[in-house]
C-alpha cells in the first residue's frame, strides 16, 4: 500500500522491447504531491536507443515509428526529445521520494534504473511500487466480488469507464471513490492521444486509471 505521506508518481514507459537491456524511448509521469499534480512527457533521442538491439515487434506494438518525433520525420515539438544524459536527471527529479504507481511498475522502474545508472544517478523513489492492477483487484474483492481477469472489465468493476481509442482521451486526476465507497470531486483535462492515449496498446494503462484506483486506495 502506498505511503500517504509520500508523493505519488504515476509512471509508464514505452521501450525498445521486453528484453533485459531494453531502453525507454518514451517516458510519461504524473507526479502528485502537496502542490497538486504535474505532468511530464518526453522522448529519448534515437541516438541513445541502441535500435539495432531493439525488438522490431516491440517497436511496432508501441507505435515507435509512428509516434517518436524523430522516427516519424516530423518536427520534434511534442513530445520533447532529450538525449539520455538530459532525460536521466529529469526522471530522477520527477520521481524523487515518490511512490511509483503503474501497471507492472517493476517493468518501468527496471529500465529507468538502468538509464539512471548509465549517468551516475541512483533511483530515489520509494521501495515497493504500487501495481494498479493489484490495487484494483483488492478493491473489487473488498466489495465482495470476484475480480475480472481482463483489464477492461476490471476497470469497469471499479466504476472507471475505459477511454475510447480516439484522438484525445479524458484523463481523471482525482479519485473516483467508488471502489472504497467514498465520495470525491472529479477533475479532468483533455490531452492528445500521444500523451497517455495508449490504452489500446496496453502500455499506458496505468495513467488513465491510476488516478482513480491508486489514489482512491490512499485516501
Amino acid at each position: 500500500m502506498p505511503d500517504p505521506a509520500c508523493p505519488l508518481a504515476f509512471l509508464d514507459t514505452e521501450t525498445t522491447g521486453i528484453h533485459r537491456g531494453r531502453r525507454p524511448w518514451e517516458i510519461a509521469i504524473i507526479r502528485r504531491d502537496q502542490d497538486g499534480p504535474s505532468r511530464l512527457l518526453l522522448c529519448v533521442d534515437i541516438k541513445d536507443l541502441d535500435l539495432p538491439a531493439a525488438d522490431p515487434i516491440g517497436l511496432k506494438i508501441s507505435g515507435f515509428h509512428k509516434r517518436h518525433p524523430q522516427a516519424r520525420l516530423r518536427p520534434a515539438y511534442f513530445p520533447c526529445v532529450f538525449r539520455a544524459s538530459e532525460a536521466a536527471p529529469i526522471v530522477h527529479r520527477w520521481t524523487a521520494d515518490a511512490t511509483i504507481v503503474g501497471v507492472v511498475p517493476k517493468f518501468d522502474t527496471e529500465c529507468l534504473a538502468d538509464m539512471l545508472a548509465c549517468h551516475h544517478l541512483d533511483p530515489s523513489w520509494q521501495p515497493g511500487p504500487a501495481d494498479v492492477i493489484e490495487l484494483a483487484k483488492a478493491a473489487v474483492e473488498a466489495s465482495g466480488r470476484q475480480p475480472e481477469t481482463d483489464f477492461v472489465s476490471l476497470s469497469r468493476q471499479c466504476g472507471v469507464k475505459p477511454p475510447a481509442p480516439s484522438n484525445g482521451i479524458r484523463l481523471w486526476l482525482t479519485p473516483v471513490g467508488r471502489c472504497a465507497g467514498t465520495t470525491s470531486v472529479l477533475s479532468s483535462r483533455r490531452y492528445g492521444s500521444r500523451f497517455l492515449g495508449l490504452w489500446r496498446r496496453g502500455v499506458h494503462r496505468a495513467l488513465s486509471r491510476a488516478g482513480h484506483l491508486a489514489l482512491d486506495s490512499v485516501g
